[in-house]
């Protein structure tokens, strides 16, 4: 069962990670319910709404600069921080799970100078002054466990701070985690909200691409668990993602396209009173069992991008296919809903009579969104439980060369991960050339390898194992292995570039014996 950890009494509140404050945890008075007596319903949207402070407080950005300034006064070699040739391209999101899947994107930099808010796709996924990208975790649950944030690219740690709580879920103006990092070239990575204790890198240290950093969290002015992620040239903010509303190159070199479409990212059924939980982003109680002596069940789902007046109708499926209708209604949203969570609560009769495993399923807009399968029993039992599912793992990209941070990426079912509905962790065990060189637990969904860790022309190897904390599924593997360097590469950095074209220029003429002769003619 999943514990619930839910120790605050704030309902909804909002800040980066967009939560509406004005959202209580009840039905609201507006929303229909055609249902006999006994029938419950509450959750709410979790979309920003209206004005809010900045999840990165001005007295926080004025402490970080002068951090930053203090660093290129010792260290005046990094003074070009400022300046450069410009931004460099990012291959990935520095969070350990797939964006729009076990992450989800919640706002991007705000286009719109005035009061109003644009995001590079002409939309609303953003609210008025941010200056990054917001991508969160489903719950503190999943925080608990772990999630790492890795170096963007390679660089120099210009800044830190850690020891601040962080399971914040109001605005206080509280101080964040966090890593700034000089990525060179102008270009500065700013990395907030980290979770208390986790901040592994100190100022001056050099950091490659996809070294883990630190880990997710919400503290500082936050409501979630989340990682807030911003560029910064000598230009002002940077907007790495490009559209209608902000033209030009990508500054990804794989740039993820807004999810749209209306999906379910976490379900639970639960025996526990849901109407008195603080709710979302504290971890929801889900049990894999009920008991027939159970007076009602609570179904609960998280949703993503309803629209418009939807309506919601919920049926109980039987072992043998058959099914019972358990209401209909609207939620007489006029606005779209990005983010929200819900839950129903009813009594069954044949649920208190007769034991099996019965499959609560609901659909929105006439469309199936969710099920969530349970095993009513005559009792509940503490030791019942059930191993998760397997999964399938792939290495992205999936041909790696020596220099690609590589990840290493779980398929599974969001919802049916776990027929308990536990928090699935994984444990991520890297090998190069049969050398373990990582192994970590997480919630997150994918891994990295930072690029230095792999060998030119050696075997890369991923090995995941997923478990509920108790029992395990079977631990699958995804290989691949680089090519050797190439024969141009005169300097030996695993790349062929510029340095090797200074080299080839240099030797020009007759020069026996030379590397860069490659015709071996002299």
């Amino acid at each position: 069962m999943r514990a619930n950890r839910a120790t605050n009494t704030q309902r909804c509140s909002a800040a980066c990670l967009g939560i509406a404050s004005s959202i209580a945890l009840v039905l609201t008075a507006s929303m229909s319910i055609a249902e006999p007596a006994g029938w419950s319903m509450g959750g709410g949207p979790l979309d920003a709404q209206g004005e809010r402070p900045a999840c990165i407080s001005p007295e926080q950005r004025a402490a970080v600069e002068e951090e930053i300034r203090q660093f290129l006064e010792d260290h005046p070699e990094h003074a070009t921080v400022r300046g450069g040739l410009g931004p460099s391209i990012y291959t990935f999101f520095p969070l350990g799970g797939t964006v729009y899947q076990d992450l989800w994107g919640n706002n991007f930099v705000d286009l719109d100078p005035t009061a109003g808010i644009l995001d590079w796709d002409c939309t609303n996924f953003t609210y008025n002054g941010h200056q990054g990208h917001d991508v969160g975790l489903r719950s503190f649950g999943e925080q608990v466990i772990g999630v790492p944030i890795y170096a963007a690219l390679d660089g120099t740690v210009m800044a830190t701070n850690d020891g601040e709580p962080d399971m914040n879920t109001v605005w206080n103006n509280q101080t964040a985690n966090y890593v700034i990092i000089n990525h060179g070239s102008g270009q500065i990575g700013y990395y907030w909200h980290m979770k208390n204790g986790s901040v592994a890198v100190n100022p001056g240290q050099t950091v490659k691409a996809g070294q883990q950093i630190g880990l997710v969290a919400s503290s500082g002015v936050s409501t979630g668990p989340h990682l807030h992620f911003e560029t910064a040239t000598g230009a002002g903010v940077l907007e790495p993602f490009t559209g209608a509303c902000n033209p030009g190159d990508s500054g990804w070199t794989d740039q993820i396209p807004i999810r749209r479409d209306m999906f379910a990212r976490d379900v639970g059924v639960t025996h526990e009173d849901l109407a008195s939980h603080p709710g979302l982003p504290f971890e929801l109680p889900a049990d894999g069992q009920l008991a027939l002596t159970d007076s009602v069940f609570y179904f609960w789902v998280r949703m993503h991008n309803i629209s418009a007046f939807a309506s919601w109708g919920l049926r109980m499926q039987r072992e043998n296919g058959t099914s019972l209708s358990l209401g209909s209604g609207n939620f007489n949203n006029p606005d779209p809903y990005r983010v929200s969570w819900w839950w129903w609560s009813r009594s069954v009769t044949e649920m208190q009579t007769t034991p099996g495993v019965y499959t609560i399923i609901l659909s929105i807009d006439g469309e199936d969104v969710a099920s969530a399968p349970v095993e009513v029993r005559p009792e509940r039992t503490p030791d019942f439980n059930r191993a998760p599912a397997d999964v399938t793992v792939a290495l992205d990209p999936p041909m790696p060369e020596f220099g690609d941070v590589v990840f290493c990426r779980v398929t599974a079912d969001l919802l049916l991960d776990d027929p308990d509905f536990d928090i699935v962790r994984f444990n991520y065990r890297w090998e190069v050339d049969g050398q373990t060189v990582r192994d970590v637990v997480t919630a997150g969904h994918a891994d990295a390898l930072q690029w230095d860790l792999l060998s030119p022309g050696g075997l890369v190897e991923c090995f995941v194992t997923p478990s509920d904390g108790a029992l395990t599924a079977s631990t699958v593997s995804a290989s691949s292995m680089p090519p050797p360097i190439c024969d141009a590469d005169l300097n030996g950095d695993g790349m062929v570039g510029s340095g090797d074209l200074a080299i080839l220029v240099g030797s020009w003429g007759p020069n026996p014996g030379h590397p860069a002769d490659f015709d071996g003619n002299g």
